[in-house]
């Protein structure tokens, strides 16, 4: 096989196999899809609890709120971001900054699956954070991220996602495996000139 011609057949597999990628807040992640709830009392924590959908598709950022929380109430005082995944695959790039005086601890944040809430902060870390996550998501579960707001008041914590990438799980494999395919074509050529 001629290198040109790997490398075609190379490209149109890899083309094809990442037609159903989403990258960034787009197609069926595009921000209109995602629902936000403020649970508790005051909802989210109160203000400044949101989602800022504006650097979308780029990008997303959830802060918590500094308004006080009941503790008496069922729910604590949350602000979520969640959808249904559509692909079986999620990852992205996360940045967070709390202004609590207690830092990141009373104001944690992290990612949904289903009901579970899993933390990305660490508690005693400093109060800027950041980290990549790439997670397998059943289709159809809800996904979602986070920030809950334990006390909501001493300052509040924000969230920004970017590099939000959902590509089909296959998609990833089958590039690997192309491109180690094409590589040991290529080798095999090598040995037999």
């Amino acid at each position: 096989m001629k290198l040109s011609s790997l490398l075609v057949t190379l490209s149109l597999f890899i083309g094809a196999s990442a037609s159903a990628d989403y990258i960034d807040f787009v197609g069926p992640y595009d921000v209109s899809n995602w629902t936000t709830t403020l649970t508790g009392d005051p909802g989210g924590g109160g203000t400044p609890a949101g989602v800022d959908t504006s650097g979308a598709p780029g990008s997303v950022a959830l802060t918590g709120g500094d308004y006080g929380c009941n503790t008496f109430t069922v729910t604590d005082c949350d602000v979520l971001f969640t959808i249904a995944v559509v692909n079986g695959f999620v990852q992205f790039h996360w940045d967070y900054a709390s202004n609590d005086l207690f830092g990141p601890s009373d104001d944690p944040f992290g990612y949904v699956i289903g009901t579970q809430l899993v933390q990305l902060t660490d508690d005693f870390g400093a109060s800027t954070q950041s980290g990549d996550v790439a997670i397998p998501i059943p289709p159809g579960t809800t996904f979602g991220f986070y920030i809950d707001c334990l006390e909501c008041t001493l300052g509040e914590a924000r969230a920004g996602i970017s590099a939000f990438r959902a590509p089909e799980p296959g998609s990833l494999a089958l590039i690997g495996i192309a491109i180690a395919g094409g590589a040991g074509a290529l080798r095999r050529r090598k040995t037999q000139s």
